[in-house]
């Protein structure tokens, strides 16, 4: 028999956040506490900027998990409170 109507499978937020616990729990990752805000440095000198994120971290195996929302963001809106985070290339296309 054919069916009469298609079903769409929804995209369930709580499964895919249960899936991806799942997966820090088989890495061994543990809560870390205490963060206030993280800094991903891009190659094209933006900056991928979370505000109070969720860290979970193996630190022994060097795997993060970072969550929460994000903003992307130049290097030129976050200073003066991220020069310490700048490495010498950054610090450089800051000066140009």
């Amino acid at each position: 028999m054919r069916r009469k109507k298609k079903v769409a499978q929804k995209n369930n937020s709580a499964e895919s956040d249960r899936k991806i616990l799942q997966v820090q729990k088989k890495l061994g990752t543990t809560a870390i506490t205490g963060i206030e805000e993280v800094n991903l440095f891009k190659s094209d000198s933006n900056v991928i900027h979370f505000n109070n994120p969720k860290v979970n971290a193996n630190i022994s195996s060097n795997t993060y998990f970072i969550s929460g929302r994000a903003d992307e963001r130049t290097i030129q809106e976050l200073l003066p409170g991220i020069i310490q985070q700048l490495g010498q290339e950054n610090i450089e296309q800051v000066s140009e």
